[in-house]
């Protein structure tokens, strides 16, 4: 944040490294909501579940973000629900 110029290329990777991981981790813990409507209730799996998933997830959406733009990084979040409601549909219906 603080190092960033016009150029892209000269944030350190370290610092994409960290401010991408903690912004996983705050992806992941805006998902608690969701996954406890989906369980009925909150344990220590359901929680490690609900950060391991949504935070590898997020590291994704972080990378396209630095990559390609904030479009990619959204049009993914978005592709990835809808894969994962037809999935969920399919299996359980």
């Amino acid at each position: 944040m603080f190092a960033r110029s016009k150029d892209k290329e000269t944030i350190a990777v370290w610092i994409f490294v960290v401010v991408n991981s903690v912004s996983a981790l705050l992806f992941a813990a805006g998902h608690i909501p969701a996954t406890v409507a989906m369980f009925g209730g909150l344990n220590t799996l359901v929680l490690v579940r609900c950060f391991l998933l949504n935070g590898i997830s997020g590291m994704v959406f972080g990378w396209l973000y630095q990559k390609l733009g904030l479009q990619y990084a959204m049009m993914a979040h978005a592709l990835g629900h809808a894969f994962h409601h037809v999935i969920f549909v399919y299996f359980l219906l």
